[in-house]
């Protein structure tokens, strides 16, 4: 397996992710975010990882974020809060990766 920065011609790939990842969300709502990533105008994520297997094939990603919050706690309702990161990772079925 390999981990890279996504890349344009990832596009495809990265879109089957993302839908086997988030379904409820519309097709071209992630074609959009996608497109805007990749032209540079997208406020988050701040990178793309993919992961490939032998093949070439993608079969994972993660995005990258830096956020003044994690998740639904807020500075008022967990003491614990602080500024971190967020990442989501989607790995295929079957890909051997954990």
């Amino acid at each position: 397996m390999m981990v890279r920065d996504v890349t344009p011609s990832d596009a495809p790939a990265w879109l089957r992710l993302r839908r086997a990842l988030w379904p409820h969300h519309a097709e071209a709502a992630h074609a959009a975010e996608i497109t805007e990533f990749l032209e540079g105008h997208a406020p988050e994520p701040l990178a793309v990882l993919v992961v490939a297997d032998g093949a070439g094939q993608l079969i994972g990603f993660a995005e990258l974020s830096i956020r003044a919050y994690a998740g639904a706690a807020t500075p008022t309702a967990s003491p614990t809060w602080k500024a971190g990161t967020s990442c989501l990772m989607s790995v295929t079925e079957g890909s051997g990766a954990r």
